[in-house]
């Protein structure tokens, strides 16, 4: 029973040994090459720059932007022939509405 316990410690010793061994030989070091993306603001998340190593992924974020928060202009609007349909813009964006319009 004693050698079965002691094999039995062995072997998990043994095996915990060999998998932190290769998840060392994995971290394998040499020089960061980065690849640089401007992520860009939007209204509600701010931009950064990302910087990520071609050989092995890492990455760091830097030079942060401020979000540009929500700007409401004036919309303009465009009917359809019928005036069923509706499509607003306002500061580049576009919205589309299907309209009923009763008369009395």
């Amino acid at each position: 029973m004693k050698k079965k316990i002691i094999v039995v410690l062995f072997a998990a010793v043994f095996c915990c040994s060999l998998a932190a061994g290769l998840t060392a030989c994995k971290k394998i070091s040499h020089e960061h090459t980065y690849e640089t993306e401007v992520v860009a603001p939007n209204c509600t998340e701010q931009g950064y720059t990302l910087h990520t190593c071609t050989g092995c992924g890492d990455s760091y974020k830097d030079t942060y932007v401020s979000a540009l928060g929500h700007s409401y202009g004036e919309p303009s609007w465009a009917w359809s022939e019928d005036y069923t349909n509706a499509t607003a813009a306002a500061d580049g964006a576009i919205a589309a509405t299907n309209a009923s319009i009763y008369l009395k």
